[in-house]
């Protein structure tokens, strides 16, 4: 099978490691990811810091940069990739640390966000309960046989004996056109039922992270602000989100992102960030030392960001 031909390029399950720290316990395909990309994987798939002593469950999402003069991975036409975490913590007395910490991991290029979530929650249950080694290549085997997306189609898939639907946007070429090339199918050809009108009325299915429920993630007199939000997200204004947690971070991006519709956002966004990203201490230096400001919208739970941007 080819890289980047399917839904999923990779699965992973990262760990807290007493001595190394965060680590890709085990990925597959085994050589998808670089070195440098996998420890990128590891330092986004957890919390940034755990604010609670109990067990806990986060599910979330992150956008990294692909390395692609050492990935395998086919290049997508923005060159990145996401990442979809399902992190679980759970109070182990047989564990040095105390706790049970590991995150189980999608990446894909495809931004379908509840869908990977879903996936992410369902596969990565089965794999914590029971951790079989072939696990990641028996998945990845059954999800390399899903069909390439198809504008305007619904789809239902099977993982772990549950269905998991997901819509394909009718621009979904717009933002992936190597997917065209893959399919050999060409574009998918205009319908009477495309004008401008019909296109705009049925938002909810066209636009990026168009999954995402506003008022799940901008509650009360948060949900005031999408006024606000859009102006920032129309004049290109660097926005940085710090949330409580990285699910809340991510969907909020998600939200602003959503809201360009139906325009599209060229900037560059980051879901959830931590620290350790690299590109993120790229751009605090051009903030600081070039006096420039690109246009970015990035979503983290560090405070400390406050101060750096």
């Amino acid at each position: 099978m080819e890289f980047g031909s399917s839904w999923i390029e990779a699965f992973c399950v990262v760990q807290l490691d007493l001595e190394r720290g965060l680590v890709v316990e085990r990925s597959y395909p085994e050589d998808a990811l670089s070195r440098e990309d996998l420890a990128s994987v590891a330092m986004l798939s957890f919390p940034e810091s755990s604010g609670s002593n109990q067990d806990e469950e986060q599910s979330f999402f992150f956008r990294f940069r692909l390395n692609q003069a050492k990935s395998s991975l086919k290049a997508t036409s923005k060159q990145f990739l996401f990442g979809f975490s399902y992190y679980v913590q759970r109070k182990d007395s047989s564990n040095p640390r105390g706790y049970f910490q590991k995150a189980f991991v999608i990446i894909t290029k495809y931004y379908f966000s509840f869908f990977y979530r879903s996936l992410a929650f369902i596969a990565g249950s089965a794999y914590f309960h029971s951790p079989v080694p072939s696990f990641l290549q028996l998945l990845h085997a059954d999800t390399a046989k899903w069909t390439l997306p198809v504008p305007g189609e619904k789809r239902s898939f099977e993982v772990a004996g549950k269905n998991v639907e997901v819509a394909v946007p009718l621009d979904f070429y717009e933002y992936f056109p190597e997917v065209v090339e893959e399919s050999g199918s060409g574009k998918r050809e205009a319908k009477e039922s495309d004008s401008l009108v019909s296109i705009l009325t049925q938002s909810k299915n066209l636009c990026l992270f168009y999954e995402i429920p506003i008022p799940t993630y901008l509650k009360g007199i948060h949900l005031g602000l999408l006024w606000n939000l859009w102006e920032l997200m129309i004049t290109e204004t660097p926005t940085l989100v710090i949330a409580n947690n990285p699910e809340e971070a991510s969907f909020v991006i998600g939200i602003m992102i959503s809201l360009m519709h139906p325009l599209k956002f060229m900037g560059d966004y980051r879901p959830y960030v931590t620290l350790y990203d690299i590109d993120v201490k790229k751009y605090a230096e051009m903030y600081n030392t070039q006096n420039a400001t690109p246009m970015l919208v990035m979503g983290c739970c560090n405070s400390y960001f406050a101060k750096v941007y």
